[in-house]
C-alpha cells in the first residue's frame, strides 16, 4: 500500500514526480515545517515561532504576514502537483493536503 508522506492517506497511484521544486529559503522552511507536521499541522503562531524564533534580528515587523505570503508562494508552486497547504477548520492549523 502506498501512503501519502504528509497525511498517511492511502494513495491510489504511487507518489512519483520528476518535477523538481525550488523554493526561496523562507518558502522552503515553511514547506518543510508544515510537511513534517503531518496531519496535526501547525497553527500560524507555531509557524511564526519556528520560522523567526531564532532570528537574531527578531524577524520582520509583521512575521505573520510574511509566513502567510510564503504559504501562498509555496501553494502556487505545489498546486500543479496536486498538493496544497490549507487551513484545517476555522482558524485551525495549516496542513499539506493532496487535491
Amino acid at each position: 500500500m502506498n501512503c501519502c508522506p504528509c497525511c498517511g492517506s492511502e494513495l491510489i497511484e504511487p507518489l512519483t514526480s520528476t518535477v523538481s521544486l525550488t523554493f526561496a529559503p523562507r518558502q522552503q522552511k515553511v514547506y518543510d515545517l508544515i510537511r513534517r507536521a503531518g496531519k496535526t499541522g501547525l497553527t500560524p503562531n507555531q509557524l511564526v515561532d519556528r520560522v523567526y524564533g531564532n532570528d537574531p534580528d527578531g524577524g520582520p515587523d509583521d512575521p505573520y504576514r510574511c509566513v502567510m505570503v510564503a504559504i501562498s508562494q509555496v501553494n502556487s508552486k505545489i498546486r500543479p502537483l496536486g498538493m496544497e497547504i490549507r487551513r484545517r477548520g476555522w482558524g485551525g492549523p495549516r496542513v499539506l493536503v493532496s487535491l
